[in-house]
């Protein structure tokens, strides 16, 4: 294998001499980069720059504590980066951690429907009783609460199933904690059935 003669500037700017086995000069280049040298010079090592450096035990000494302090500083900042890429991964479990039932989903998607469907009758049959139209909407009259008491009931329904499903994916709970707040939401609605 080749040594490569190089000058390059540390992080600190100050000038290092030395050698480097490598393949080609690019792959000196970025052997030098690895340790956080900027090339100055680089090229093929001389008879005498092999004789000069091969002779040199201190300035062999001083590159390999360099290293060292490179690969220490490394070490220290590594587990910064580790910890930030955890946090990352992490996050992006939790957001990616919730389950998916296809027939809760699909029970959810009708009754979103189903809500904004009552809440455009409700807006129509409320335009409807404020103005003086020149026509009705019968469809409109016919399931307004004062003429049919279940299209509120479904209303309701739809709304607090919409709403304890949403509440039961964002914390996340378990069968128990699920059943309970399904639970709840039976309740509520008996309560107001009972009292209608």
């Amino acid at each position: 294998m080749p040594l490569f003669f190089y000058i390059a500037k540390n992080e600190y700017g100050q000038k290092i001499r030395g050698t480097i086995d490598s393949i080609s000069t690019q792959a000196a280049r970025a052997a030098l980069k690895q340790l956080h040298l900027e090339a100055v010079e680089l090229h093929e090592a001389t008879m005498a720059e092999r004789k000069e450096f091969g002779e040199s035990v201190e300035e062999i000494k001083e590159m390999k504590s360099y290293e060292k302090e490179v690969a220490v500083a490394k070490q220290e900042t590594i587990p910064e980066k580790k910890a930030k890429k955890t946090k990352k991964k992490l996050s992006k479990k939790k957001s990616t951690n919730k389950k998916y039932f296809p027939l809760i989903e699909t029970i959810r998607l009708y009754a979103g429907w189903l809500l904004a469907w009552y809440i455009l009758v409700y807006a129509l049959g409320g335009y409807q009783n404020s103005r003086d139209l020149p026509f009705s909407i019968p469809y409109v009259e016919a399931l307004l609460p004062p003429y049919s008491s279940i299209v509120f009931s479904f209303t309701i329904a739809s709304f607090l199933f919409l709403l304890l499903t949403t509440l039961i994916k964002e914390i996340g709970a378990g069968k128990k904690k699920s059943l309970g707040i399904l639970g709840l939401g039976l309740l509520l609605f008996t309560l107001y059935r009972i009292n209608v």
